[in-house]
């Protein structure tokens, strides 16, 4: 317990600091998987290095998504890989 500026109670909890009053328990279960909150981050461009992951789960992301891996290296998709259409865009990597 530490004390804020406004002379509530407060409290710091994975590295998340919260004044005046409680915090609702989030955490949810996903087969065999607990996660401390429902947040995940979906693979994409924030999950391509150790330090932005690390900086992802210390801002509250439960869990990351990386991109696939397998036994075999792959080949991408041929350029484009983002192409504009008329309701968004549609992206390929």
């Amino acid at each position: 317990m530490v004390s804020c500026i406004s002379g509530e109670n407060c409290f710091i909890r994975d590295s998340i600091s919260y004044c005046g009053g409680s915090v609702a328990d989030l955490s949810t279960t996903l087969g065999s998987l607990h996660l401390k909150n429902p947040t995940m981050l979906a693979s994409g461009i924030m999950d391509e290095d150790a330090g932005s992951m690390r900086r992802m789960i210390t801002s509250g992301a439960a869990a990351l998504v990386t991109k696939s891996i397998g036994i075999h290296p792959r080949e991408g998709y041929a350029n484009p890989t983002l192409i504009e259409l008329d309701h968004g865009l549609l992206n390929a990597m």
